[in-house]
């Protein structure tokens, strides 16, 4: 199982609303069942690293169109 599967597991679970949290952790759990800890904490390390890409900024200004 990729670690990067894993990784984004644990992100998409950590950001969920509190409805599907327990879904989304039952998934993780299943698939990370199935991977050596070795790995399963290499995911972990590389999700508590991960920081979204700056967005892109909006200009302070919409123009109308006409």
């Amino acid at each position: 199982m990729p670690r990067d599967i894993v990784e984004w597991l644990n992100l998409s679970t950590a950001a969920a609303p509190p409805k599907v949290r327990e879904a989304r952790q039952r998934i993780r759990d299943a698939i990370t069942s199935k991977i050596s800890r070795g790995e399963i904490a290499q995911a972990r390390l590389r999700a508590l690293e991960w920081a979204p890409l700056r967005s892109i900024e909006r200009p302070r200004r919409w123009r109308r169109l006409p």
